[in-house]
């Protein structure tokens, strides 16, 4: 559960937030996965963000904060890096619900949400070639 506050004054944004996060990690047990010190980050002095839900994304098999992808924006301006790990998390989590439980409905939830990244990536792929853009750059933003 994520709670965020902002307010607006003369000298600038001020944010403030309070979450909790749990998750099982990989022996089983339940650990706080965040708080309210990884999930406000300043993006300039007027300017800020509180993260609301998923906190961590996996790289590697290690779940990482998303401070960093907060780092690269600064940076780029572009919330794009963002967007594609979150889809590559939801396509790891469809892949999940398609062998968990296989006479339940996880089956065409996982089906569903597979199907919805394969049609994202086929828009990306016509798009990008007709706009011209480099193949190592459409090739980033596919999620498989």
């Amino acid at each position: 559960m994520s709670l965020g506050i902002n307010t607006t004054t003369p000298e600038g944004i001020v944010l403030a937030a309070d979450s909790r996060q749990s998750y099982r990690n990989r022996k089983g047990m339940s650990r706080i996965g965040s708080d309210s010190a990884s999930k406000v980050f300043k993006i300039g002095d007027k300017m800020g963000v509180i993260v609301a839900g998923l906190a961590f994304l996996p790289e590697n098999g290690v779940l990482k904060n998303i401070s960093r992808f907060i780092e690269e924006f600064k940076k780029s301006g572009s919330l794009i890096m963002i967007e594609t790990e979150i889809y590559k998390h939801l396509l790891n989590q469809s892949i999940l619900l398609l062998h968990q439980h296989p006479l339940s409905v996880d089956v065409i939830l996982g089906y569903m949400f597979a199907k919805d990244i394969e049609v994202r990536n086929l828009r990306i792929i016509i798009k990008g070639k007709q706009l011209g853009l480099n193949e190592e750059f459409i090739e980033s933003q596919l999620v498989y």
